[in-house]
């Protein structure tokens, strides 16, 4: 095989497995689109959306870029990374990457959030330290968040031997999931691709072909793997907890034949085979049942099979599968398609999908296989992780800064969502070096943060909203002086500053409580509004201030070990400027 062949053979599926997430993602059963999916019609194309999140607690509304992809991505993503560690891919994907993935996940299931929790604390899921309810509900988690992102295990084992990639993907699998049918579900779909793949060297599978070679092959994916040392733990607990369990991988066994037997009855009908009645045939539409790894598995299998020779149906079929679990569905179908053809039948959309490049990057450095081990990076724990929620805080957009593993990152944009709970809700949107983008979002309670308001109005409390005597000219000295982004809002009359303060028109009569001007010393006591601006920048804006004249400014002090100042704006407010968190 060629370099060329060989970069294609990982690049088509990585491609399409994203471009089906981010096409199914607003039309899953619990995507939480604004406005429903009744009226969406099926097409091929990838669609800006409004999102429902925070539940009872923090109701909130997020808006989804076209492109945008969800956790079936993000986790796939995060084992690519984790396999390029070579013979520690499993430590760096259970200590970093599972851990570091709470930080920024979008749309994340429970078992997988609950496991990647208990790795932030540096427990396994089935620890004896933890409570015997979670160990309970990790070894009942049954669902698809394993076959979701197996992939890059598949890609990176070449193999004539499915036994490699297979033991990779049980090993995966324990690290979130305890049930055979997460296990059962993701070692069939990973089988299903190890063919695709194999066979597109020789002959492209046709119509039907692929169910039936899958179901052929059980004598691969339905034996338990053996385990490596590091389970060793996980093998006690199952042995001492779950005495079944051989059982119930059996039965697990003979389900998933079932339901690729139920596909395989369906597409024996040629072209009549229909799509929704056999999906509803192994369970797809049912809630409490869809999340099922083997019905995902059964399902993303049927629609590759179904539509081998016309992929962008399949994938369309896949994605407008309203009432399943669409996304991952999409995305696993787009994996198996993208398995079977090249990815020049994803078109356009194989630049839209969100960090296209960086994709296509890491699917190059998979199919190179695992020639070089990169570091294993530190573990990643939960002090970590409110350690960079308070560096971001300091951050102004456009600030850089080093992220663990993603390396050389930009603080993009910072987004304040509008909640009617009294929660506090930012989002900060990171650019990484290599392409990568991060959604970091945090929820916090309004008294855990310093926050002044001297007026009120419909905003998040994240905001600081001030009255002035002047828009234009609140607006020139924070954008012209200071050197800050504004934006004015002409339907409500205000001017927004640096995504953290409000500026409304005051009415006639107000005046500011105090002035520097008459009060000489309230640069030096009391609260004021904090902003961020490199050493540089915060140097020349200072000099600029004195050497105008024109507002109140104090000299450079040191606030934290960093330089800062303090100036009045035109209507008195008391402003400072730090420099940029190092």
């Amino acid at each position: 095989m060629t370099l060329t062949e060989s970069l294609d053979r990982a690049r088509s599926p990585m491609l399409a497995s994203a471009v089906g997430d981010a096409l199914g993602w607003p039309i899953e059963n619990r995507s939480g689109l604004v406005g429903g999916v009744s009226r969406v019609q099926p097409r091929l194309e990838l669609i800006n959306w409004v999102r429902r999140e925070g539940g009872r607690y923090a109701p909130h509304e997020v808006e989804i870029e076209a492109g945008s992809y969800s956790d079936d991505t993000q986790l796939t993503l995060a084992v690519a990374r984790s396999r390029l560690r070579g013979d520690a891919w499993w430590q760096h994907w259970t200590e970093f990457e599972l851990p570091m993935w709470l930080v920024y996940e979008r749309g994340g299931g429970g078992a997988s959030k609950r496991a990647a929790q208990a790795w932030s604390r540096g427990k396994a899921p089935w620890s004896e330290e933890l409570k015997s309810a979670d160990r309970e509900r990790y070894f009942e988690a049954g669902g698809n968040g394993v076959a979701m992102r197996i992939l890059p295990h598949v890609l990176i084992a070449y193999s004539e031997d499915f036994g490699v990639p297979a033991a990779d993907i049980f090993s995966d699998g324990l690290c979130t999931h305890g049930h055979p049918r997460a296990l059962l579900g993701a070692l069939a779909h990973g089988y299903a691709l190890w063919l695709a793949l194999n066979h597109r060297q020789e002959q492209a599978l046709g119509f039907g072909e692929l169910v039936e070679r899958t179901i052929e092959g059980e004598q691969h994916w339905g034996r338990v793997p053996a385990l490596p040392p590091a389970l060793s733990e996980w093998q006690e607990q199952v042995e001492t907890t779950r005495p079944q369990f051989s059982q119930t991988w059996e039965r697990t066994r003979e389900e998933m034949l079932d339901l690729l037997a139920v596909c395989r009855n369906s597409l024996g009908r040629g072209s009549l085979a229909v799509d929704r009645e056999t999906l509803d045939g192994i369970g797809a539409f049912d809630p409490k049942a869809n999340g099922a790894g083997t019905i995902a598995a059964a399902a993303a299998v049927f629609l590759a099979s179904r539509y081998a020779s016309q992929p962008g149906q399949g994938l369309t079929a896949a994605a407008f599968a309203k009432g399943a679990d669409t996304d991952t569905i999409a995305a696993m179908t787009g994996g198996l398609l993208g398995a079977i053809h090249r990815d020049g039948w994803l078109a356009g959309l194989r630049a839209e999908v969100q960090d296209a490049r960086y994709i296509d990057a890491l699917a190059g450095e998979l199919s190179k296989g695992a020639t070089k081990s990169l570091p294993v990076a530190e573990p990643w724990r939960q002090a970590d992780r409110r350690e960079l929620w308070n560096q971001l805080e300091e951050m102004e957009t456009g600030a850089v800064f080093e992220l663990p593993v993603f390396g050389h990152s930009k603080l993009a944009r910072i987004r304040p969502m509008q909640t009617k709970s009294s929660n506090i809700i930012r989002e900060w949107v990171l650019h990484t070096g290599e392409g990568l983008t991060l959604f970091v979002k945090r929820v916090s309670p309004a008294k855990d943060r310093d926050v002044t308001s001297t007026s009120a109005g419909p905003l998040s409390p994240a905001w600081i909203v001030c009255q002035t005597a002047d828009l234009s000219r609140s607006e020139r000295f924070y954008s012209k002086t200071i050197g800050l982004p504004t934006r004015l809002d002409s339907g409500s009359n205000r001017i927004w500053v640096s995504d953290r303060l409000v500026f409304e028109a005051a009415k006639p009569g107000w005046r500011p409580s105090a002035s520097p001007k008459d009060e000489p010393d309230l640069l030096d006591r009391g609260q004021a509004v904090t902003f961020f601006r490199n050493e540089h920048d915060l140097a020349a804006t200072h000099k600029r201030l004195v050497e105008a004249g024109e507002f109140p400014v104090s000299g450079l002090l040191e606030r934290d070990g960093r330089s800062a100042f303090r100036c009045a704006d035109p209507d008195g407010y008391v402003v400072e400027i730090r420099a940029t968190p190092k």
